[in-house]
């Protein structure tokens, strides 16, 4: 703790214009924004925050938090949505989410997978990963159904 509040408040007075200091606690965290930092990460708690909704939800590949109840997600393509265009799906009307892009198998297996930003008429297939957009909670019912 000692380290990262001294390293704080000698860039603070070496008039650095953005500190931006590593916590790894909230008390932590306030005593470096007292002592000057502009920003406090929390990689360790954030880290493990991502983990655990990621092992929770099922089909939840990956996540990212945007905001307090925001996130993108990429998760596989539940069942219910195979072989459906985007357009038939009303993933937006249905669950809620909006599908920001759409990686799919290259037709080469060692080849990393294609993105594709998805029009209305893109058919979903059933070993894409959909990357979305909405809250927690509806992300996480989305990817219960994967």
């Amino acid at each position: 703790l000692e380290g990262s509040i001294m390293a704080t408040v000698n860039c603070k007075e070496l008039g650095v214009p953005t500190v931006v200091a590593k916590a790894n606690s909230d008390l932590h965290g306030k005593i470096l924004k007292r002592v000057g930092a502009d920003m406090v990460v929390y990689p360790n708690r954030d880290s493990s925050h991502r983990l655990a909704r990621t092992l929770l939800s099922k089909g939840s590949v990956d996540l990212f938090e945007i905001s307090d109840g925001f996130s993108i997600a990429e998760i596989d393509v539940p069942e219910s949505l195979h072989n459906k265009s985007l357009a038939e799906a009303e993933v937006r009307k249905n669950f809620g989410v909006t599908v920001l892009c759409v990686r799919r198998l290259a037709e080469d297996p060692a080849q990393p997978r294609a993105v594709i930003i998805p029009t209305a008429d893109e058919i979903i297939q059933p070993d894409d990963k959909l990357l979305i957009f909405g809250t927690d909670k509806k992300i996480d019912s989305l990817a219960q159904d994967s």
